[in-house]
C-alpha cells in the first residue's frame, strides 16, 4: 500500500456521551467506534478486497466534502516539522440506485508531519457531531 500514513500512524473516532457544552467532557477517552493505526487499515482493506468481504452486494457509494480547514499550530524540531490541522467533514452515503442516503458531519484533528519534503499523516481523531450514529456498518475511513 503506497501510503501518505506514517508508520506510527493513529486513527480514532471516539464515542460521543452528550452533546454538552464542554466539548472535551462530550467524548469518550476509552470507548471508540474506530481505533487503530496503519495496520488496522491494511488488514481491512484487504478483507474488502475479496469479494465476500463486504456486507451487501453492491458496495455504497459515498462523497466526502472537507471544509473549513484550518492550520492551528507548526512547531519544528529534530529535523521535521508538525502541523496541527482542524477541518469539518460531511460524508453522504447511498446504496444502489435510492434516492435516500446517510449524512455524516464532524470535525477532523489531524498531526501533519512533514519530514524530507514529504507529508506524512501521522494522527487523525474524528470527533462526530451525534450520540447515535445515523447509519449501519461504519467501517470506513471518515
Amino acid at each position: 500500500m503506497a501510503s501518505t500514513l506514517s508508520d506510527d500512524f493513529e486513527y480514532e473516532v471516539p464515542v460521543r456521551y452528550s452533546s454538552n457544552e464542554d466539548v472535551e467532557k462530550e467524548f469518550s477517552s476509552k470507548e471508540y467506534l474506530i481505533k487503530g493505526g496503519k495496520d488496522y487499515f491494511r488488514a481491512t482493506f484487504e478483507r474488502l478486497k475479496d469479494s465476500y468481504g463486504w456486507a451487501a452486494k453492491q458496495r455504497s457509494r459515498t462523497r466526502r466534502y472537507v471544509t473549513n480547514v484550518h492550520i492551528s499550530e507548526v512547531k519544528k524540531g529534530d529535523g521535521e516539522v508538525i502541523v496541527n490541522v482542524r477541518s469539518n467533514v460531511l460524508l453522504i452515503r447511498t446504496e444502489r440506485d435510492s434516492p435516500s442516503h446517510w449524512t455524516l458531519s464532524a470535525v477532523r484533528r489531524d498531526v501533519l508531519r512533514v519530514d524530507e519534503e514529504k507529508v506524512m499523516l501521522r494522527k487523525r481523531v474524528t470527533l462526530l457531531d451525534y450520540v447515535d450514529v445515523p447509519m449501519y456498518n461504519i467501517y470506513f475511513p471518515i
